[in-house]
């Protein structure tokens, strides 16, 4: 059993043209606990949480990184090109959804866990 509290983070990243034009990673508490989520190792945070800094602290510190981390749960990409007078424009949308998530932190390092139902 894991202890603290549950979070749910997502991103949005958006390019044109091949140049990265907004990003944003959004972290948040849970409204509705659920003890019936499984706990499943995802990945370690580089740096361990000062023991000053609340974990919602800490996470918003760290939120690129747990984008890395998260990368590989479920995405959704919408990619489109549009052609005028021979010019190319791209734009590429990209989003993490939702992943429910918990750390876990010790003396040495911090562990994501994500949760999931099974």
């Amino acid at each position: 059993m894991l202890f603290g509290a549950d979070f749910i983070y997502s991103a949005h990243i958006s390019t044109q043209n091949q140049v990265l034009n907004f990003q944003d990673f959004f972290i948040s508490p849970v409204m509705v606990e659920n003890d019936s989520l499984k706990a499943i190792y995802k990945c370690d945070t580089k740096t361990n949480r000062p023991k000053n800094k609340s974990e919602y602290d800490y996470l918003l510190s760290i939120k690129e990184d747990l984008f890395k981390c998260f990368f590989d749960e479920q995405i959704k990409i919408n990619d489109s090109s549009f052609t005028n007078n021979l010019q190319t424009n791209t734009q590429t949308q990209m989003f993490i959804t939702p992943v429910r998530f918990k750390l876990e932190c010790d003396e040495r390092s911090c562990k994501i866990f994500v949760l999931k139902n099974y």
